[in-house]
């Protein structure tokens, strides 16, 4: 991973190609990649995954995320998420960003887990 000066890796989270290209050349050293982020964040649109990957020349981490909202997931919207997972892995996603909570606000362990087992040997 490239790190400035100071050490400090800089990471931008943008939902277009303009937002992407813009902070790869003001220096940062990757993105996290979105959709929707009047709403936190929700999975982009692959064919925006595709021409990045092709052109920006940083890593791409993929916010993993069907809906606006909470955190707690149905099962659902877990198979949701498990498809894609499979489609950014397969196409070279470097890392995926997501969050699942029981009805409780903790994290959803089981969830988690699974959806870990999915993204592997991607971190998530």
């Amino acid at each position: 991973m490239m790190e400035d000066m100071s050490g400090i890796v800089l990471e931008a989270c943008v939902e277009t190609y303009e937002q992407a290209i813009s902070v790869r050349e003001r220096g940062a050293h990757r993105i996290e990649l979105c959709s929707h982020l009047e709403h936190g964040g929700l999975t982009p649109e692959p064919q925006l995954f595709k021409r990045l990957k092709a052109e920006l020349g940083i890593p791409i981490k993929v916010m993993i995320r069907p809906r606006p909202g909470n955190f707690v997931h149905s099962e659902d919207e877990i198979e949701v998420m498990v498809r894609d997972i499979a489609r950014f892995k397969e196409m070279g996603a470097t890392e995926l960003v997501m969050g699942v909570l029981d009805v409780h606000g903790a994290i959803h362990l089981d969830h988690l887990a699974h959806l870990a087992a999915q993204a592997h040997p991607l971190p998530v």
